[in-house]
């Protein structure tokens, strides 16, 4: 999986959470002996500002979710949010700096490795991640009348990568991101909609089956907290996961890629 896709999910969740503490800007840090570095040191995304930094670890992903548990609940007594990509396992929570992230899987040589995301408080735009009408970049707007209807394709005009046009009508496009990533185009989007994981990710997948794309039976999970799965087609793919979000509905994170033009 790209960094782009990870750092695209700790926008997602960045862009939902309140607004809080202002910037402060002191070095990344981790509450475990890792060795980092910098992948972005004072950057902006859709008009929040970011850092990031890669690590590696000795600690098994099991007992650095302990850690990381413990310090970040302890120190700030602050909630922990819990959510994952394929292959991936996800920490988010509020601290001093804003909205950390911390995105990890085993490394390949033993220990783990993963991607620490900082989004300090209020982006330069102030975007908490509601309000306006319509599907645009920054808003929340429900699809179908007055929406982007089916076939109205993400990103750029003549782009092949789907996007909102997979969801159901009435869904709310809460947040777009697009990045071009090692040569190749990647486009996110985080919504939620109305409907269960199970019949929602049914729903995307007969969608996407129907402009050609074939399921990865590899890279199909489900479970009590949601359901991830990937499609491909020879000049995309579409990776995408849903998980609950209140009483009947849920929220998707979309990622689709392919070569850059």
């Amino acid at each position: 999986m790209s960094l782009i896709l990870t750092i695209a999910l700790a926008f997602s969740l960045a862009a939902m959470a309140p607004l809080s503490a202002a910037w402060t800007g002191s070095a990344l840090e981790l509450p475990f002996r890792a060795r980092m570095e910098p992948v972005i040191e004072d950057g902006e995304i859709e008009g929040r500002r970011v850092r990031v930094a890669r690590f590696t670890t000795p600690l098994q992903a099991d007992e650095l979710a302990r850690v990381v548990r413990r310090e970040w609940r302890g120190a700030e007594g602050a909630d922990l949010v819990e959510t994952g990509l394929p292959g991936w396992r996800v920490l988010s929570s509020w601290s001093a700096e804003g909205f950390r992230t911390l995105q990890f899987r085993p490394g390949r040589s033993g220990g783990s490795e993963g991607v620490l995301s900082v989004w300090p408080a209020g982006g330069a735009d102030g975007v908490s991640g509601a309000g306006g009408s319509g599907t645009g970049g920054s808003g929340t707007g429900g699809l179908g009348a007055g929406g982007l209807g089916a076939g109205a394709g993400f990103g750029s005009a003549g782009a092949a990568l789907p996007g909102p046009e997979l969801l159901p009508e009435g869904s709310a496009v809460l947040r777009r991101f697009s990045a071009v990533d090692a040569g190749r185009r990647g486009q996110t989007l985080v919504a939620v909609a109305e409907g269960s994981p199970s019949w929602l990710a049914d729903a995307i997948g007969q969608r996407l089956a129907a402009r050609g794309y074939a399921p990865d039976p590899v890279l199909h999970s489900a479970g009590a907290r949601g359901e991830a799965r990937r499609f491909r087609r020879a000049d995309a793919e579409v990776v995408f996961t849903v998980s609950p979000a209140g009483p009947g509905r849920s929220g998707v994170v979309l990622h689709a890629s392919g070569a850059a033009p």
